[in-house]
C-alpha cells in the first residue's frame, strides 16, 4: 500500500530471515504502464515489512513485483497534497533568529514544507506586551526586534508569543501560544551518560565531538533548548587547572572540576552539546538552576590514549614502484585488544609508538581510505621492519620488491570525442581525451604539455587548432597523437567529415534529471542536438542548438526563448526539438525532481601534486551535486601528516620531504583524495 508521497510499503506474513532478505536484494520492481521506477528498499526493524522509496511516483495505478511471488499486485498512488500546517516548536528561547517551527505536512504526515512553496503569512505578537515581531523565513528576533510599545519593556522570559500561520493554497491555518524561556526556566535537569564515539568502547584523551546528553524541561513539561554558542569552562586567571568557579549559560550555572579534561562545551543550533576530551582523568560536570533550586552532576571518565600492542604488515596487492605510494594491508590492536582501524593508525606513526623502517628510505602515510601507504625512494629489494618500542613483541619483516618508476610507453587510445563531424563543425580535443599507457600496463589521461597532436593526412579536410579538431571540407583525415616521452608509441585515428545532407536524423543529448529550481539559474539546462547518418553513426554538428524547443507540460519543465529548460515541479514531461521548417526532429522524456541539491561527487583536478620544501602549490577541487551542477565545497581539505605538508584553503605548503594524502570529506560522506609529493 502507499505509505508516502514517494513510498510503497510491502508487508509480509512473518519476519524474514537474513537469508531471505539477501535473496530479495534488488528483487522489487515498480511499474506504471510501461514505465519502470527505480526504488530503494529499506526493511523494518522487525523484518515484517519493507518500504520501497522512489525519487518520483506520479499519481496513477502501479504494479509491484516481488521476487519469488506468483504474480504482481496493484497499488494506487495518490498525489501528495498539503493536509496540515503546524507550529512544531514547544517554546521560544530568548534569543535572535529563533525558528518558529512552522511546517506543512501532507496526508502521510510527511514534512513537505520545502516543496509546498511559501505559506505566505505568519504573524508573531507578544501577548504579554503587545509587541509585534518581524517574521523572516519563519524566524523572529526576540532580543533585537519587537521594540517597546509605550512604556512596555522588550521581550522577557515568561512572555507569551501568539503565533499564527496560514497556508492559503491548502486553506490551512493554525495558531499557538508559545512561552519565552531561558535555561533558568528549567525546573527539571537531566544529564545522561556520555557515550564513546562510534566503533569505540571507551572515551579516550583526544576524542572529539563527544555528546553531553542534557534534557531541560519547564514546569509544564515543555523541553527547553540552550541557545547556540561556546561555553568556555577555562577561567582566564586559573593556573592550577582545577577550580570550582562556574560560568553562566542562558541562566544556568555550569562548572567543571578539571578544565584540562574538558575546557569548553559547544552548543549547536539544535541545542545539542558536544565537547572534546583533553587529558586523561575524571571530570565532574555540574549544571544547576539556582532560580528553581535544581541541580545535576555527572562524572566523565577519560582514559589515556590507547597504545599499540600488536602490528602485522601484509604484502601490497599492487606493483610497488619507486617514488609512488603503494597501499599495504595491516592488522593492528591496542592494549585493550581493540582492533586499530584505518586512519587511527596514523597517530601511532606520528608519536613514534609504531616504527616502520627499511633499507631503502621510505615514507609512511595513512590515506583517507584507511590504507597504509608506503613510498620508497628508489628501486631494489626492500626489507621493511615493523617494531613497537617498549612492547615485548618481536619485530616483523616484510620483503618488498620495488621496481623502477613507471614511464609512458605509448598512447593507448582516445575517449569522449566525436570522430565524425558535420562540415564546419569543431570539437574540443585535449589531454582529457587522450589515454596513455605506462610500462606496467596502467592507463591515465595525458597531462598538459605531455602530448602532441598532428593531422598527418587530409590537412584540407581537418585541422587541429586551439585545442580543437576543426572540419574544413567533406572527406577523411588521419590524426596522430604522440607522447613527449622518448620512444613512446604513437596512436593514429581517422576523422570523417560529412555534408549536412548526409545527416538523416537527430537526437537530443541526454538532459538528465533536472532540479525544480523554478527560476532561471545554475540549474537551467541547455537542449543540444547530435546528428546521425543513415548508418547510425553519431555526427558532431556545426550548431548543436535546436531552432525551437517545446515542453509538453510547462508546469513541470519550462522552456525559455533561448531554448533553455528550467524545472518547475516534480514530474515527467517530454521536450520536442524542431528544425527551421517547424518539423519535429527529436524528442526526449525529462524527469524533474524536487529533491534538494546535495554534493554527490568530488574530484581533485590531478591525482598527484608536487611541491618543494618551503614552497606552495594550488590544488583544484570540483564538487558536483546529483544534478551535475558544480557547487561550492562545504568542507576543508586536510593533510594526512602536517609534519610533511599543511593545507590552507586550496594551498598546500611543503614542510618536509615525504608524501601525504590530502583529503576532502564533507558531511554527506563525499570523499576526494590526492597525493602530494614534497621535496
Amino acid at each position: 500500500a502507499q505509505s508516502g508521497a514517494k513510498a510503497i510499503t510491502v508487508k509480509f506474513n512473518r519476519a524474514l530471515s537474513a537469508t531471505e532478505k539477501t535473496y530479495l536484494d534488488g528483487g522489487f520492481a515498480v511499474k506504471s504502464s510501461l514505465t519502470s521506477f527505480p526504488v530503494t528498499a529499506k526493511f523494518a526493524d522487525d523484518n515484517k515489512s519493507v518500504v520501497l522509496s522512489a525519487v518520483y511516483l506520479p499519481a496513477g495505478d502501479y504494479t509491484v513485483t516481488v521476487k519469488g511471488t506468483d504474480a504482481p499486485f496493484t497499488v494506487k498512488i495518490a498525489a501528495s497534497v498539503a493536509s496540515k500546517i503546524d507550529i512544531t516548536t514547544p517554546a521560544l528561547q530568548l534569543a535572535d533568529n529563533v525558528d518558529l517551527g512552522v511546517k506543512v505536512f501532507n496526508q502521510f504526515n510527511e514534512d513537505i514544507t520545502a516543496t509546498s512553496g511559501t505559506y505566505n503569512y505568519i504573524t508573531a505578537v507578544n501577548g504579554t506586551r503587545g509587541t509585534v515581531y518581524n517574521v523572516a523565513n519563519g524566524k523572529i528576533n526576540l532580543v533585537n526586534d519587537g521594540q517597546a510599545v509605550g512604556s512596555l519593556t522588550k521581550t522577557q522570559e515568561g512572555d507569551t508569543i501568539n503565533v499564527s500561520a496560514v497556508y492559503p493554497a491548502g486553506g490551512l491555518t493554525t495558531t499557538k501560544a508559545l512561552k519565552v524561556v531561558t535555561g533558568s526556566s528549567a525546573t527539571s535537569i537531566e544529564l545522561g551518560e556520555v557515550q564513546p564515539l562510534k566503533d569505540k568502547t571507551r572515551i579516550s584523551a583526544g576524542d572529539k565531538g563527544l555528546v553531553l546528553p542534557l534534557t531541560l524541561k519547564d514546569a509544564s513539561g515543555q523541553t527547553i533548548k540552550l541557545t547556540a554558542g561556546t561555553v568556555n569552562l577555562k577561567p582566564a586567571e586559573a593556573t592550577a587547572g582545577v577550580y570550582s568557579n562556574y560560568v553562566v549559560k542562558d541562566g544556568l550555572f555550569i562548572s567543571i572540576s578539571d578544565y584540562r579534561i574538558i575546557d569548553s562545551l559547544i552548543v549547536d543550533k539544535d541545542g545539542v552539546i558536544k565537547f572534546n576530551a583533553g587529558v586523561a582523568g575524571t571530570a565532574t560536570i555540574v549544571i544547576s538552576n539556582p532560580k528553581a533550586g535544581v541541580s545535576k552532576s555527572i562524572n566523565v571518565v577519560v582514559n589515556g590514549a590507547g597504545s599499540i600492542k600488536s602490528f602485522q604488515l601484509g604484502a601490497s596487492a599492487s606493483i610497488v614502484q619507486a617514488g609512488k605510494a603503494a597501499a599495504f594491508p595491516f592488522v593492528a590492536a591496542d592494549q585493550f585488544g581493540n582492533e586499530i582501524k584505518g586512519t587511527d593508525l596514523q597517530k601511532y606513526l606520528d608519536n613514534g609508538s609504531l616504527n616502520i623502517s627499511s633499507n631503502i628510505p621510505v615514507t609512511k602515510n595513512v590515506n583517507a581510505k584507511g590504507e597504509l601507504e608506503l613510498t620508497f625512494a628508489s628501486e631494489g629489494y626492500a626489507y621493511v621492519v615493523s617494531s613497537i618500542p617498549n612492547v615485548a613483541v618481536a619485530p616483523t619483516t616484510l620483503n618488498v620488491q620495488v621496481v623502477k618508476a613507471a614511464s609512458t610507453v605509448g598512447v593507448n587510445g582516445i575517449k569522449d570525442v566525436a570522430t565524425t563531424l558535420e562540415n564546419g563543425a569543431s570539437v574540443g580535443f585535449n589531454g582529457d581525451n587522450i589515454v596513455l599507457v605506462d610500462s606496467y600496463g596502467g592507463t591515465d589521461t595525458a597531462a598538459a604539455n605531455t602530448y602532441n597532436v598532428e593531422v598527418t593526412d587530409g590537412k584540407d579536410v581537418v585541422k587541429y587548432e586551439g585545442g580543437k579538431l576543426v572540419a574544413l571540407a567533406p572527406g577523411s583525415a588521419s590524426v596522430k597523437v604522440t607522447s613527449t616521452t622518448a620512444g613512446a608509441e604513437a596512436y593514429s585515428f581517422t576523422v570523417n567529415v560529412v555534408e549536412s545532407s548526409d545527416i538523416s536524423s537527430y537526437s537530443i543529448k541526454s538532459v538528465g534529471t533536472v532540479y525544480a529550481a523554478k527560476t532561471v539559474g545554475a540549474y537551467t539546462k541547455g537542449v543540444k542536438l547530435v546528428g546521425k547518418t543513415s548508418g547510425g553513426v553519431e555526427v558532431a554538428l556545426k550548431s548543436d542548438a535546436a531552432p525551437f524547443v517545446s515542453s509538453n507540460d510547462p508546469s513541470i519543465l519550462s522552456v525559455s526563448s533561448d531554448n533553455q529548460v528550467t524545472g518547475q515541479k516534480a514530474g515527467k514531461t517530454t521536450i520536442t526539438a524542431y528544425n527551421a521548417n517547424n518539423k519535429v526532429i527529436a524528442t526526449q522524456e525529462v524527469t524533474v525532481s524536487e529533491d534538494a541539491p546535495v554534493a554527490k561527487t568530488a574530484e581533485f583536478k590531478k591525482s598527484e601534486y608536487s611541491v618543494a620544501i618551503g614552497g606552495d602549490v594550488q590544488v583544484a577541487l570540483t564538487v558536483k551535486d546529483q544534478y551535475g551542477v558544480e557547487v561550492t565545497p562545504s568542507a576543508k581539505i586536510g593533510s594526512s601528516n602536517e609534519k610533511i605538508a599543511t593545507v590552507s584553503g586550496t594551498t598546500v605548503h611543503g614542510v618536509a620531504k615525504g608524501s601525504v594524502t590530502i583529503t576532502y570529506v564533507n558531511s554527506a560522506g563525499v570523499i576526494a583524495t590526492a597525493t602530494v609529493l614534497v621535496g
